[in-house]
């Protein structure tokens, strides 16, 4: 059986899709998403798809002020409490 993936991974992915999910309803590329932020496409691929490790508080407000958000459109704070104190318990870290 394969093991989840750790909980930091599951929370960078919900926000990946919340922002995806975000910037396809203001008819945004990923392109046009980049050009707002000023930086690469490749970027924004990153952060949707959850492979981003370097997600900061400074750049999700960049990316709520691209698209016309609040930070909780993005984080889904509810759902990133319950996923990492569910694999605490279990024994898993959120590093």
């Amino acid at each position: 059986m394969r093991k989840p993936p750790p909980a930091h991974e599951l929370v960078r992915q919900k926000w990946g899709n919340q922002i995806q999910a975000l910037r396809k309803r203001r008819g945004l590329s990923q392109h046009g998403l980049a050009t707002l932020l000023a930086t690469s496409q490749s970027v924004v691929s990153d952060v949707e798809s959850g492979r981003y490790r370097a997600m900061t508080p400074e750049l999700i407000l960049r990316i709520c002020v691209a698209l016309d958000c609040e930070p909780d459109d993005i984080c889904a704070w509810p759902f990133a409490i319950t996923t990492i104190a569910a694999h605490n318990a279990a024994g898993e870290t959120a590093a």
